[in-house]
């Protein structure tokens, strides 16, 4: 009878969120009473143990500064850092922000002084990826620098290694691989807090300015921290002087500029992402779960710190609240899209470290523990994000469609409506329009509706639908939709493609896995390719798809038909086929194994840590 229970309880699907709840509060009740015996016996001592450790982190810091500084130009960038490449280089070479090379002002690159910076090694004739190597390891340079000064501690090569090594262990580290800000990002939340602990507020507020311009959310940090200046500090007047002066002012003048320049109060980004369904009107399901092993990883190390005097003083609660609890109903409330290695929270780990080199004079005696708990709760909480995420970032290279990108750069200039932004416009050069509105104002305002390929009037489309391959109209669905989900943005434009284009299928990922595993062209996910019957670059087109492994609708159908009538079911089926599928080859559901309670007890943290951590 315990094992049923157990094994249906834990074994449930991963949106109820109650059960990680459940384990979340067990985890703190026992961190809680198990440093409070260890704090009465007094220092934990140092063995060798805690030696291996240390050295097994510094030598992973080489590591990590070597991957970052060296992998970023070996590999295709992820999308959301091509397109902010696009918007750098058409900077650099048109001096205007736009996503389509002279075409409409365009806010999709939010993170405004990284893409300055890019656009600066563009004019300096240095590659975008090898530009980001450069700022990422001086970023990661400064990451343990800046930490060594919160914490009055003189910084040793040994330890700056194993703070590096840190961050190495950390899924951001896969994002700063891909091509993301999140290392300058990280650097200047921890000068953020520095100038605050020090009392220097023009550096703080200056600091506050930069972390905005780096991404417009630094502003959930950037606020709050100088408001609680006010109130911590005694030098009022001083404080508002400052930040009035260095950051109200110029980011005020900042805001109107774009304002101006762009003709839209909020960046496109902003205005697609805040459109979603939310529990409670508040909060976003998916982005409470995606950082909900984060969170407890991060509050659980701030409350190790912060254990008897360092939960009484203000300036540390100041930090705790501005740094880790209130960006959290932020990030919670937003739709967070291209989350690659779960970069928009950063923070969390980021203000664990700034805690605990707070609290650094304090503890010290304790450092075994600390480190220790580290440890362990990377184990229990991270380390499964961390191999998810790492693994994607070395697999998750679509080099099949930078492929036809750089293939359609050797053609006559065209137009493109696509759901990938990035990659394709990015290697091709040609006119892009983002369907999904982050790049795109017209359609940052609403849903792409069928209507606009026939307004666009492209020569292809490329439209990816995900793990359910549906790129043929049925006959349930409802177009025109009007909310906005990827769903109904994808069936919005097949249906707008009708009988004027015709339907390829191009293989999707990397074709080095595909190789590597065997998987022939039509195997595996595919990409929709839509190419305009009447467009002059009609043969340059099916010729380009061609040689990538592209195959247009009817003979994709009847391979795949072939293999249903062999009694095989191929993975995934595209919907217009899964009918016939089902009727076919019957579901025939297998016999519920057999469980008993030691398997149970063996792998339900296993389960929680695995279908959270997704």
């Amino acid at each position: 009878m315990l094992y049923t229970f157990l094994d249906s309880f834990f074994a449930m699907d991963r949106k109820h969120l109650f059960v990680a709840v459940i384990a979340s509060a067990i985890w703190f009740v026992y961190i809680a009473v198990r440093y409070r015996r260890v704090s009465a016996v007094g220092p934990v001592s140092w063995t060798m143990f805690d030696s291996a450790l240390m050295s097994l982190l510094a030598l992973f810091g080489v590591v990590t500064a070597i991957a970052l500084f060296v992998v970023p130009p070996l590999r295709i960038p992820a999308e959301d850092p091509t397109i902010l490449f696009q918007f750098s280089r058409n900077l650099a070479h048109t001096g205007a922000i736009t996503y389509i090379p002279h075409g409409p002002h365009a806010e999709g690159a939010t993170d405004f002084a990284w893409m300055v910076l890019i656009a600066a090694g563009i004019k300096l004739h240095l590659d975008p990826l090898w530009a980001v190597s450069i700022i990422n390891l001086a970023s990661l340079v400064a990451l343990p620098f800046l930490l060594a000064r919160i914490a009055n501690q003189r910084l040793t090569p040994v330890a700056a290694l194993v703070m590096i090594g840190g961050y190495g262990l950390l899924p951001q580290a896969a994002a700063s691989i891909v091509g993301f800000s999140v290392l300058p990002f990280a650097a200047l939340l921890v000068l953020v807090v520095l100038c605050f602990l020090r009392r220097q507020y023009v550096g703080l507020s200056l600091s506050c300015l930069l972390l905005c311009l780096f991404r417009p959310d630094g502003v959930v940090f950037a606020l709050p921290i100088q408001i609680a200046a006010l109130f911590v500090h005694p030098n009022r007047r001083r404080i508002a002087n400052a930040s009035a002066g260095c950051f109200a002012l110029p980011g005020l003048a900042y805001f109107f500029w774009r304002w101006h320049y762009f003709h839209s109060l909020l960046p496109l980004p902003f205005l697609v992402k805040s459109d979603t369904q939310r529990f409670a009107h508040l909060f976003v399901v998916q982005s409470v779960h995606t950082s909900l092993f984060l969170c407890i990883f991060a509050l659980t190390l701030a409350w190790i710190s912060m254990e008897g005097q360092g939960r009484r003083d203000a300036t540390t609660r100041a930090v705790l609240l501005c740094i880790l609890v209130l960006p959290n109903l932020f990030y919670f409330a937003m739709r967070l899209d291209q989350d690659g290695g779960h970069r928009f929270f950063i923070y969390l780990p980021i203000g664990a470290a700034i805690l605990t080199a707070i609290e650094w004079q304090r503890i010290r005696a304790n450092k075994a523990l600390i480190l220790r708990a580290w440890v362990a709760l990377w184990l229990v909480f991270v380390c499964g994000i961390w191999l998810n995420d790492a693994r994607g970032a070395k697999d998750d290279q679509p080099d099949n469609r930078a492929a036809i990108a750089r293939d359609l750069s050797h053609l006559p200039h065209g137009t493109l409506i696509t759901t990938e932004a990035g990659i394709l416009p990015y290697y091709s050069g040609w006119t892009a329009f983002d369907a999904w509105g982050l790049n795109t104002a017209q359609f940052a305002e609403r849903l792409f509706q069928p209507a606009d390929v026939a307004a666009t009037h492209p020569d292809g489309m490329l439209i990816y639908t995900g793990a359910k391959l549906e790129c043929t109209p049925e006959e349930n669905w409802q177009t025109p939709y009007t909310s906005r989900t990827w769903q109904h943005l994808t069936r919005n434009m097949i249906a707008g493609a009708g009988t004027q284009y015709e339907l390829w299928y191009v293989p999707f990922g990397s074709v080095r896995l595909r190789e590597a595993v065997g998987a022939k062209s039509w195997q595996g996910y595919q990409e929709c390719w839509f190419l305009r019957r009447s467009s002059p670059l009609l043969h340059p087109l099916q010729e380009v798809l061609t040689r990538h492994g592209g195959l247009p609708a009817a003979k994709y159908f009847a391979i795949l038909r072939a293999e249903l009538a062999a009694g095989r079911t191929p993975d995934p089926l595209p919907s217009i086929l899964v009918n016939r599928a089902e009727k076919s080859n019957p579901a025939i559901v297998p016999p519920a194994p057999h469980r008993d309670l030691m398997h149970i007890i063996g792998h339900w943290p296993y389960r929680i840590w695995f279908e959270f951590s997704q």
